[in-house]
């Protein structure tokens, strides 16, 4: 009896404990914006464009955006934030590859009143690097203490263009002209060799014979690749009575931005240079 007694009291007691514990605690607080570090603070980068080619004498560059954020959205500012170049296979830093403003391997800047830091990386050119390769621009905080914070964003460098996607549809291939004007959609696809997309890049469009003319009024024109690498063009061909002949052929042009600093105002490359082009043609006939 006196044991069961003692383990009653044992008992009594731990709970007693507990419930004066719960009722002294505080209300549940948010995480502090200090720390931990990977809990509570949201850091992102990105880069556009996100691939970069090597020319023989001018160099490419992109802008990297990182924003600094607390877990709840609100902006850090006044924190200075570092980006650096690494090799995606080493890890290891790349300082001979290119630089950042100001001529810099290693860059530093400051968080604006929204949290945000813009700077341009200037890529290499031709001679700097012996193929194409993927990198990151790693971006990283100091924290409290010994933490820190770092993320990155993956960017393509372009020396040799024969392994890079581009491939052009065009649908439909046929067109009825009649008294309204057809339309035939042509879709682009521009990627890395891994189906990376890349973002960002001009895709010029150019009728080099035969009538019509595309959806902004314009027979030489240019989108730019969406996040998925994807550009879609709408050419819209002539009337019946705009043809001369029961069938005529148009013959349209498509290429995507390279080497951009030294080619003229639509993407016309430089005779000496490589360049990635797709020729095609659509056929138009007269219908009632």
């Amino acid at each position: 009896m006196k044991s069961r007694i003692k383990v009653l009291t044992i008992l009594s007691l731990a709970l007693g404990l507990a419930f004066i514990t719960s009722c002294s605690r505080d209300a549940v607080e948010d995480p502090s914006p200090l720390g931990p570090a990977g809990f509570a603070i949201s850091l992102k980068v990105s880069a556009s464009p996100n691939v970069l080619f090597a020319g023989f004498q001018n160099r490419e560059s992109t802008t990297v955006t990182a924003v600094l954020k607390k877990y709840d959205g609100t902006p850090i500012s006044g924190r200075t934030l570092y980006f650096e170049l690494r090799d995606a296979l080493t890890s290891t830093r790349a300082d001979s590859i290119g630089y950042f403003e100001g001529l810099k391997a290693v860059a530093a800047k400051v968080t604006d009143g929204n949290g945000t830091v813009n700077i341009d990386y200037y890529g290499p050119t031709a001679a700097e690097i012996d193929f194409n390769s993927s990198y990151y621009i790693t971006v990283h905080v100091g924290w409290e203490g010994v933490e820190s914070i770092t993320e990155w964003t993956p960017v393509y460098l372009v020396r040799d263009f024969s392994d890079l996607i581009f491939n052009v549809t065009v649908d439909p291939n046929i067109l009825w002209c009649t008294n309204t004007r057809p339309e035939s959609t042509i879709k682009a696809y521009f990627a890395v060799p891994d189906g990376t997309p890349i973002v960002g890049r001009k895709i010029f469009f150019e009728i080099t014979s035969g009538p019509g003319y595309f959806i902004d009024g314009q027979m030489k024109t240019f989108k730019e690749t969406d996040s998925n690498g994807f550009v879609t063009m709408i050419y819209k061909g002539p009337t019946s009575s705009e043809l001369s002949a029961d069938e005529e052929w148009v013959s349209i042009k498509v290429q995507p931005q390279t080497w951009w600093a030294e080619f003229g105002p639509y993407g016309e490359p430089d005779p000496d240079q490589y360049w990635i082009h797709v020729d095609f043609q659509i056929r138009l006939k007269k219908g009632n």
